[in-house]
Parts: structure tokens; C-alpha cells; sequence
């Protein structure tokens, strides 16, 4: 008799994992039908966001060109916004290189919601010679000779005493002969310091700087911007 009950207990009890590894199994089928449609999902809204921002940056580029275009728009109008930290960074520019990173950074699109995202920035001779007060002719080799040197030129970010990045400003830069205009694309590494700031950085008008014959006096206009807000003392690195 109680091996009659003890064999009916073990029937029992091969019964019941029976439905558990049924339930286990009918629960990861359910699992699985709900991930999968999630994950089709998440793709769709991945190559949605992905035509977005080709859509966004052909249409950034198309208004780039516009507006050089425009002889109403003056790019001295334009903002230079960068991050603290690069303001106060060191590199070597004489006073043309100077101005031209400055006003390639004044066409940045400062809404671009990825930090390291590539943009192709083009400056045309005839709103350099404008902006800065120079001849169309001498715009011409300003710029020719600048691009060799902007692809060169050593930025150094001093994160902290025992932190110091360097980086390269541009990632690309050609000018185009007898088309009078330079194609950069800054490095994606310094991007992250000039678009989509939140905090510590510094913004002004191009035109504020415009009359500065010397780079370490637009150097010097930048520091002092850095630290305007700042109870610190200055102990940015400048040259």
C-alpha cells in the first residue's frame, strides 16, 4: 500500500514538472513573440532616424550655399560658439588661419544633435574678402596657403593638470582652384566642442573680431570671453 502511494506520489510529482517545463516553454515562445516585433521595431525607427539626418544635412548644405550666395548675408553676422576648454587651448595660427577657422566654425550647424557627426563646411573667397577687408586676389592665396597648415596644426585641450589631449583641427581641407573657395571638414573630435554645448562655452559675433590684425589678440579676446562668468582666476595656457 505505501508503495502504491509513493509510486502515485512520484506520477504525481513527474506530472507537475511536466506542466512546469510546459509553462516554461509556453512563456519564452510568449518572450520571444514580443521581442522580435520589438526589435523590427527598433530598426525601423533606427534607418527612419538615419533618413533624417541624410534629409538634414542635404538640406543644411543646400542652405550653406544659399546663403553664400545671398549678397545680403554678411558672414560676419554669423556666431562663433565653442567650448571653454578650446578657447583656452593651445596652437600656433598666424592671423589668416585664424580667421579662417573661425569663420568656417561660424558655419557650423550648431543643432546637430551627434557631437562627432562629420560636416563639410565650404568658405568662399569673396566672404573672406568681405568680411575681412581684403582684395578678392589676396583672398585667393590667403586661402590657397592656409589649407596646408590647417591640416597640420596641433590643437592641445588641457583637461586637467595630469590631462592634456591633442588633437588635429581638420579631418579634410581642399581648395578648389579657380573656383575660389576652401571644403574643410573639421576633425569629429573637435567637433564635440563647438555644437550642441549646453554649458561652459563661449559664443560672439564674428564681426567683433573682424579689425583683429594679430592671432594672439583674437587669442586674448577669447580667453577673457572664457572665463567672463567664471569667479576663477585665469590660468588658461595662451601664446
Amino acid at each position: 500500500m505505501d508503495y502504491k502511494r509513493e509510486n502515485l506520489g512520484y506520477k504525481r510529482e513527474d506530472k507537475k514538472n511536466l506542466l512546469v517545463k510546459k509553462g516554461e516553454k509556453s512563456y519564452n515562445t510568449s518572450h520571444v513573440s514580443r521581442i522580435v516585433p520589438a526589435m523590427n521595431q527598433a530598426k525601423d525607427l533606427i534607418a527612419r532616424l538615419e533618413k533624417l539626418r541624410a534629409n538634414h544635412e542635404k538640406k543644411a548644405l543646400k542652405t550653406q550655399l544659399e546663403v553664400a550666395r545671398d549678397p545680403r548675408h554678411k558672414i560676419e553676422e554669423n556666431s562663433v560658439v565653442k567650448s571653454n576648454r578650446l578657447a583656452r587651448a593651445y596652437y600656433r595660427f598666424d592671423i589668416v588661419e585664424k580667421r579662417i577657422m573661425e569663420a568656417m566654425i561660424s558655419k557650423l550647424d550648431s543643432l546637430l544633435a551627434n557631437k562627432e557627426q562629420m560636416q563639410d563646411i565650404r568658405l568662399e573667397a569673396s566672404e573672406y574678402a568681405n568680411a575681412f577687408g581684403v582684395k578678392l586676389h589676396k583672398a585667393y592665396e590667403e586661402m590657397a596657403g592656409a589649407v596646408h597648415r590647417l591640416m597640420r596644426t596641433v590643437i592641445t585641450i588641457r583637461e586637467s593638470d595630469d590631462v592634456k589631449r591633442e588633437y588635429t583641427l581638420m579631418a579634410e581641407a581642399v581648395y578648389h582652384k579657380g573656383e575660389g573657395h576652401i571644403t574643410a571638414t573639421f576633425n569629429p573630435k573637435i567637433v564635440k566642442h563647438l555644437v550642441n554645448l549646453r554649458e561652459h562655452f563661449l559664443s560672439y559675433k564674428l564681426k567683433q573680431t573682424v579689425s583683429f590684425k594679430s592671432s594672439y589678440t583674437w587669442r586674448l579676446f577669447e580667453i577673457m570671453m572664457s572665463w567672463k562668468k567664471s569667479d576663477r582666476p585665469v590660468a588658461g595656457w595662451f601664446t
